[in-house]
């Protein structure tokens, strides 16, 4: 076995991947050492996995069925008997992914399946060093290496990925999607049908239908990402995420919509945005956003704050650096961790508290980041492991 697919319908693997206790941990580790040939492919998996799963409490019900009729069709899903997961063999890669990444164990209850695994809290999973994915709605995949290659699904029939061209075949499912994965530590664009550009950064995910309705465009994003959106005032584009939903007919705009956040933020650049919260009521409106606005979406209470943005900052966080004002230490080392896909432990709870003002530039090498993190905080980052540090 070597990849995801040959361990999906395996409830330990699913088990040990989302929600590992004592008895799942003894039992691979016991595997991996009478297995070594098949380490790499399953730690792999296991981290591919991890990266798909979504935190059920992170949308609510309602919300995530109106996501399963957007991006998928019941169809696609037949019920498996009882020693094996809910996928039957024939189900294409891409449709568990999606399955695991937009709806949780929401659609395992709906095909009246008993799945006993809680998704985990986190959503991103730090310790996955995995490449940029496209998964494609026809069942296959396609790794992309460099943050600088153009992820194009502009031309009709093909995928173009730097100067390699994958011929798609279209599926006939209704609302079927694609979908593109960037771990942390990665960067990708994506130029979509309309010749819309989307920048999507560490730790995010956006979902892709194969093709546009007839009246508008959509997508769904969990992360973080930069739309500069083709006008067609007939067919607005639609950006979901797990507690807003943004309607433009064509601008530039920021979200940062990162499952762990308490507030997922819209920043306007130009043109007119729309937004409305998730939980909205049949008789709630848009609210409308102007140029240099932000909103900011509360999760917990569904309630929409716009005010004046900071038009600098967002320049700069363009450029990839990062605009503190009076920042708590905290939030500024997980942005570091996203953006490097490492991780810093803060054992002294009073440089976690620490509130920090200036810029911080993460488009450079991670060692200059430290410098400046041990600057600022008067502190000393010291290596643990790989990928783990500590800074005290």
């Amino acid at each position: 076995m070597a990849n995801l697919k040959d361990y999906i319908e395996d409830r330990k693997f699913v088990n040990w991947a989302l929600e590992p206790d004592a008895e799942t941990e003894a039992y691979f580790l016991n595997y991996l050492n009478e297995h070594p040939d098949e380490k790499a492919g399953l730690l792999k998996a296991r981290g591919e996995l991890k990266l798909l799963a979504v935190d059920q409490k992170t949308i609510s019900a309602d919300r995530k069925s109106t996501i399963y009729k957007q991006i998928t069709s019941y169809n696609t899903f037949k019920q498996a008997s009882r020693t094996i997961l809910v996928f039957r063999r024939t189900l294409p890669y891409a449709a568990v992914a999606i399955l695991f990444f937009a709806l949780g164990i929401l659609a395992m209850n709906q095909l009246k399946e008993n799945y006993p695994v809680t998704i985990p809290e986190s959503l991103l999973v730090k310790s996955a060093a995995l490449n940029t994915m496209v998964y494609l709605a026809d069942g296959s995949k396609k790794e992309v290496g460099n943050a600088k290659t153009l992820i194009d699904f502009s031309q009709k029939g093909v995928l173009l990925v730097g100067t390699d061209t994958i011929q798609l075949t279209e599926t006939e499912r209704e609302n079927s999607s694609n979908m593109v994965v960037v771990p942390f530590g990665k960067r990708a664009l994506i130029r979509l049908h309309d010749e819309s550009l989307i920048e999507l950064k560490a730790g995010s995910r956006i979902l892709i239908p194969e093709n546009f309705s007839d009246d508008h465009r959509s997508a769904y994003l969990s992360g973080e990402a930069y739309f500069d959106i083709t006008k067609d005032p007939q067919h607005p584009f639609h950006v979901n995420t797990s507690s807003t939903e943004i309607k433009v007919l064509g601008t530039s705009f920021r979200v940062e919509a990162y499952p762990d956040l308490a507030e997922q933020t819209t920043f306007l650049k130009e043109g007119t945005v729309f937004l409305r919260s998730s939980g909205h009521s049949l008789l709630s409106g848009w609210k409308e956003l102007k140029p240099d606005e932000q909103a900011v979406t509360h999760a917990s209470s569904n309630k929409i704050i716009i005010s004046k943005g900071d038009s600098v900052a967002y320049s700069l966080w363009k450029k990839g650096i990062v605009q503190l004002n009076n920042e708590p230490v905290e939030a500024v080392v997980k942005q570091v961790e996203r953006y490097f896909n490492i991780s810093i432990q803060l054992p002294d709870q009073q440089i976690r508290n620490r509130l920090l003002t200036g810029k911080m530039n993460l488009d450079t090498e991670l060692n200059e980041v430290f410098k400046y993190l041990e600057k600022i905080t008067d502190g000393k980052i010291e290596k643990v492991n790989a990928g783990e540090f500590v800074l005290k």
